[in-house]
């Protein structure tokens, strides 16, 4: 009788558990999150998993701030700090709460803390991350991501320092944006105001995976529930519980699909989802350069019922995010808060318009109609195919940045990035310059050894490197941090704090001494290009310009081909080389047929003259600039091998063009991007015969053009 007694209490005790729940927006939302139909690998216990309505106990200790690593924001309201960071006895504390399936690992803390309460709990989507509540005042409820000592899908699901760094470094960087511009474009963060991670000595290992191995420093992050409830008459659940089916239940997405009017269901989500999405998100990503891991449990959307309408989207765990620093650093957003001492170790930067459209392809078709969800809809739509959805998403992803960020030219791009990064060289922002040294050599050669050894380095885009002016030993320290420029023509970063930035600088006097010195033994960089120019153009003069201003040449050399055996028939050379002279006649730096260095391709060809030249400037970088289609030529003699201090620097007629590789025997290949203009020598050749005046062709040409009856009609008249 007594056992049925005790049996009888413990499920009356657990039937209360779960209906206490602070409120209905946070029950509802908790339901929505369990509704996810993968079901992981995972040796979390069940009581832990994500069921409906199942609450569970978490406890907390309570630890002095100082000896935990901590990370604040300074956001969040008094009432959500207080339950995390307060003070007692005039010290502060950190209350540190432990999953119940991990407290075998931090039993080492609670015996030297104890257990000073407990919170109530329960397990959304994600299985580390959990919605919890005073049970003395429901007001006190906190979203918290938990360090679990678990494994799931092979993985070890604690909470490293870096991650906590990450999360709340970036919510910090974001939240300096008026709150009224990210409610405006329907786009926002849950913001991971804090965060604390157990120190180093405490000796408290976790073997992770193979690649991070054990890690010591773990803990968790504190995530502002106020999303729950202030979006009045709006639900805020999982983008995938729209797609989730029970039983025979029709999945949500049909519901909303058939209220809404729209007898196509592609036509149907084209405008109530990808549209919406596209649009929103597309502020995160080209204007505040925060690049989301968009995967399963990572989007909530704000859901409007009575008008069948998405309000807006929520992005969570910013620990996965990426920011494109180089956008923010363009836009003037600040990036002062991305400044730790690991850095490189701590945030991933990427290039929002290089992950853009796979973001949006992976996510939206890839993840939410074939992986998992397919069937629940097919079951509705008979013969749903997720192919059509890719070539409808992919065409809408076009057409906003077009719309939103038009090109002057009136090429039209068949990937998101080709456009952008068009967009950007159409309108440079005027404070993207050139980076230039600031320190001694032997101080950042020094640090970058030392941090190889910590394995703290990352890659940065390519795209920089034409931005910045490197010095001896490919070293560089600038506001962004340690930067060297690999062999592999990759830029890494070693370094990013401010706190350190003292340390590393010298003194003006310093400075000016180390520019002397440096002008001294100024390592050259040379260009040189050769072309038939019949007749050289505008779009040549371009070209050059553009090469002199991203690589930073000191010198250009340009080479008038003699008797080109590529195009038969040329204008003669010397009516091609006083052209060429007058065509760059107006650039002191631009050296236009060099009796010497012309000397040498005489007598020893192309080849030669390379030899010539590199040797010349054997303490110097040289750099061949040619077109796509030169390259292509060249690629026919790649058993030929080339000086370590060549450059071949790419320029493409279109964005066909794929420069796949960045070295060929021994020299380092670079892109010049793109010249969608469409000029050519042939199509002005033409002009002229036809008797119009070609605009792309030097006023000071065209005279001698005229003057000496070039690329004109030859008239025969009869005689006898």
């Amino acid at each position: 009788m007594k056992q049925f007694i005790f049996i009888l209490l413990f499920l009356c005790l657990n039937i209360g558990f779960a209906q206490t729940f602070p409120t209905p927006e946070a029950q509802a939302f908790l339901r929505s999150e369990t509704t996810n139909n993968y079901v992981p690998e995972t040796t979390v216990a069940e009581a832990y998993r994500p069921k409906t309505d199942q609450v569970f106990k978490i406890n907390y200790i309570e630890i002095p701030a100082n000896k935990l690593n901590i990370s604040d924001s300074g956001l969040g309201s008094e009432n959500l700090r207080k339950q995390l960071l307060f003070e007692k006895n005039g010290e502060k504390y950190f209350r540190f709460f432990i999953h119940p399936d991990s407290e075998k690992l931090y039993q080492p803390l609670i015996t030297k803390y104890g257990i000073a309460g407990f919170y109530w709990a329960s397990a959304t989507s994600s299985t580390r991350s959990v919605l919890a509540w005073n049970p003395e005042n429901s007001n006190d409820m906190l979203f918290l991501k938990l360090s679990l000592a678990q494994y799931q899908d092979g993985l070890g699901r604690v909470i490293p320092d870096w991650e906590v760094r990450r999360s709340v470094g970036i919510s910090t960087t974001v939240a300096k944006t008026a709150a009224s511009n990210w409610r405006k474009h329907g786009a926002e963060i849950i913001s991971e105001f804090i965060g604390a991670s157990v120190k180093k000595n405490e000796g408290l290992g976790f073997f992770v995976d193979e690649k991070q191995g054990e890690i010591f420093e773990h803990g968790l992050i504190a995530r502002d529930p106020d999303f729950l409830t202030q979006n009045k008459n709006e639900h805020v659940q999982p983008l995938f519980s729209l797609f989730t089916r029970t039983g025979k239940k029709a999945p949500m997405i049909i519901e909303l699909w058939k209220k809404s009017g729209e007898a196509n269901f592609y036509k149907f989500i084209d405008q109530f989802l990808f549209k919406s999405f596209i649009e929103m998100n597309s502020y995160l990503f080209f204007h505040q350069g925060v690049v989301p891991e968009i995967h399963g449990q990572n989007v909530l959307v704000r859901l409007n019922k009575a008008k069948n309408k998405i309000m807006g989207y929520y992005h969570r765990d910013v620990g996965s995010m990426k920011i494109d620093l180089r956008l923010r650093y363009i836009h003037g957003l600040g990036i002062d808060d991305l400044r730790t001492p690991n850095a490189a170790f701590d945030f991933k930067f990427a290039r929002s318009t290089e992950v853009y459209q796979s973001v949006f392809l992976d996510y939206l078709n890839d993840w939410l109609f074939k992986w998992g969800y397919f069937n629940n809809i097919n079951d509705f739509v008979p013969g749903f195919d997720p192919e059509k959805t890719k070539s409808r998403l992919l065409e809408m992803l076009l057409n906003h940045v077009r719309e939103k960020f038009p090109l002057k030219s009136k090429y039209e791009y068949k990937t998101v990035e080709g456009h952008m990064n068009s967009f950007y060289k159409e309108n440079p922002p005027l404070n993207w310059k050139p980076i230039d040294i600031d320190t001694s050599l032997e101080k950042v050669s020094e640090f970058i050894n030392t941090q190889k050894d910590k394995s703290q380095f990352m890659n940065l885009p390519e795209s920089w490197i034409p931005h910045i002016r490197f010095t001896e030993k490919n070293f560089l320290f600038t506001e962004y941090g340690l930067l060297k420029l690999e062999n592999d023509s990759k830029l890494n970063i070693y370094f990013y704090a401010t706190k350190d930035f003292n340390e590393f600088k010298v003194t003006k006097a310093k400075i000016e001494n180390f520019k002397i010195v440096r002008k001294k033994s100024a390592i050259k960089k040379i260009g040189f290009y050769s072309g038939t120019f019949d007749p050289p153009h505008k779009g040549h003069l371009e070209l050059l310009e553009r090469a002199m201003r991203e690589l930073q040449l000191d010198l250009m050399y340009v080479l008038p081909n003699i008797n080109p055996e590529h195009k038969p028939g040329a204008t003669n050379n010397d009516d091609r080389l006083k052209m060429t002279k007058l065509a760059f006649a107006d650039d002191p730096r631009i050296i236009v047929a060099d009796p010497k260095q012309m000397s040498v391709v005489r007598d020893f060809g192309m080849g030669g003259y390379v030899q010539y030249i590199t040797e010349t400037f054997s303490e110097g970088t040289v750099f061949q600039i040619m077109g796509d289609d030169s390259y292509v030529r060249l690629k026919e003699f790649g058993d030929i091998q080339r000086p370590k201090n060549l450059v071949i620097a790419v320029s493409a007629r279109d964005d066909h063009f794929e420069l796949l590789e960045s070295s060929m025997n021994g020299a380092r290949v670079v892109s010049l991007g793109a010249d969608l203009s469409g000029r050519s020598s042939t199509k002005i050749r033409k002009t002229i015969l036809s008797g119009q005046v070609p605009a792309d062709l030097d006023q000071k040409v065209f005279e001698y053009v005229q003057k000496n009856r070039l690329y004109q009609r030859v008239q025969c008249v009869l005689l006898f």
